[in-house]
């Protein structure tokens, strides 16, 4: 359980493109998702570019209707640059601005629920 307690990223087995998402409240998930224990905001940022989508497809099995399995000996081949300090800081910076743009979003329509 300690893995869960760490900031780190999940993803679900099944997905239409990537569909990376960043948790850092201690978080369970079920056998349908994986994790990325201790991952960084510049991963999520890297794992959820075009880039990696075309990547995936290429390597990731099609099931139906445009899904494609994420399983973890696919996602492990997924070539990740080593980034500069500055790279690191800007991709990691937008990624944060984007994160909390979609916790206001959220609190917006939880607000127009009551």
């Amino acid at each position: 359980m300690k893995e869960f307690d760490k900031p780190k990223i999940i993803y679900p087995h099944f997905n239409t493109e990537p569909n990376f998402a960043y948790d850092d409240q201690g978080a369970l998930s079920n056998d349908k998702t994986y994790i990325i224990p201790g991952a960084s905001l510049y991963l999520l940022g890297i794992l959820n570019t075009r880039v990696i989508d075309f990547f995936l497809r290429q390597i990731c099995p099609s099931v139906q209707q445009g899904y494609m399995e994420f399983r973890t000996i696919y996602i492990e081949q997924i070539p990740i640059p080593t980034p500069t300090p500055a790279q690191r800081e800007k991709i990691e910076t937008l990624v944060s601005k984007l994160l909390g743009l979609d916790v206001k979003r959220r609190q917006k329509a939880d607000g127009n629920k009551s």
